[in-house]
């Protein structure tokens, strides 16, 4: 059985990586914190940024803090 995930429900990682971006982090260091490819995480802001019809990375940032996510 398939199920489906609320726009919501972001993994521990994409919110790691928002709550980064929040404070004006750039990939590179969110990277290195996170202890994973600079590749990974712009990879993961291309999934949230689709996840929360997010345009660009800042608006999914915005959606996030509005949502309460972070």
């Amino acid at each position: 059985m398939i199920t489906r995930r609320r726009e919501d429900d972001l993994a521990d990682l994409d919110l790691q990586i928002l709550r980064s971006l929040s404070e004006g982090r750039r990939s590179e260091t969110v990277a290195s914190d996170l202890g994973i490819s600079v590749r990974t995480v712009e990879r993961r802001i291309s999934a949230i940024r689709a996840q929360l019809g997010a345009a660009s990375t800042i608006a999914a940032v915005v959606v996030a803090v509005r949502r309460g996510l972070i």
